[in-house]
């Protein structure tokens, strides 16, 4: 089974993410703590990213810092081979932290521009689905083993999302990796469709940055549909 650490610097998303994975509700493969993502030697680090891979700010600035620029030029490398080149929210890329070791970054895009506030989208939840569907690809790839995952509170820092929100999302990511792969981004959406629309707390969500990812993309002249109308998504109020 996978160890899943959930890190973060802030006390209160820390609290949050104790309170939702509350070890009485039978979480024996999480841990959470407060402390750098850095400070783990995990298999695997996430890390909440934009559209392009500037590692600029947040979790990305720090990880740099710690592993070299050479970190920041294999993951855009890895976004320029996706079609348009650039990392839909909704999507994540795999490369090494450091050439040659079997460890690696999984990037997530939360966001498309450097500094974008995702606190009323879904946004930090299509973000884990997708770093966790990420690393089933890659093992299933390599064939290496992966036995611990670090994760950060996705959205919580230059993103805004509040902290009982950001815990609620990493919940929805985490239990769609608990129940099973998926074969595409189509059929992950759905999943967590049906996953939101299950649960009874309150989120007010306007709509993603981006179009919510479905196959393929949009042309760049496109605009950006309003998704508030979905069913899925009209719920009353925002956590705070």
């Amino acid at each position: 089974m996978i160890k899943i650490h959930f890190v973060d610097t802030n006390p209160k998303i820390v609290e949050a993410l104790a309170a939702r994975f509350a070890p009485a509700d039978g979480y024996p493969d999480v841990v959470i703590s407060k402390k750098s993502i850095t400070e783990l030697h995990t298999d695997v680090i996430v890390t909440p990213t934009n559209a392009h891979g500037n590692m600029n700010g947040g979790v990305d600035a720090a990880l740099k810092n710690l592993y070299g620029v050479g970190l920041e030029q294999r993951l855009k490398a890895e976004i320029r081979k996706l079609p348009g080149g650039t990392l839909d929210v909704g999507e994540a890329v795999v490369c090494q932290l450091v050439p040659g070791a079997p460890r690696y970054l999984v990037a997530a895009a939360t966001m498309v521009g450097e500094g974008d506030d995702i606190s009323r989208t879904i946004n930090s939840a299509l973000a884990c689905a997708a770093a966790f569907q990420a690393i089933y690809t890659a093992v299933a790839r390599s064939g290496n083993l992966v036995e611990t995952v670090a994760i950060p509170g996705l959205g919580g820092g230059t993103g805004k999302v509040s902290p009982q929100k950001v815990a609620e999302m990493l919940h929805v990511g985490y239990t769609l990796f608990r129940r099973r792969r998926y074969a595409d981004t189509s059929s992950l959406l759905d999943a967590l469709k049906e996953e939101l629309n299950a649960r009874s707390t309150s989120l007010l969500v306007e709509r993603t940055i981006e179009p919510v990812i479905l196959p393929g993309k949009l042309p760049s002249s496109a605009p950006v549909p309003a998704i508030a109308t979905d069913p899925f998504l009209a719920f009353a109020s925002e956590i705070e």
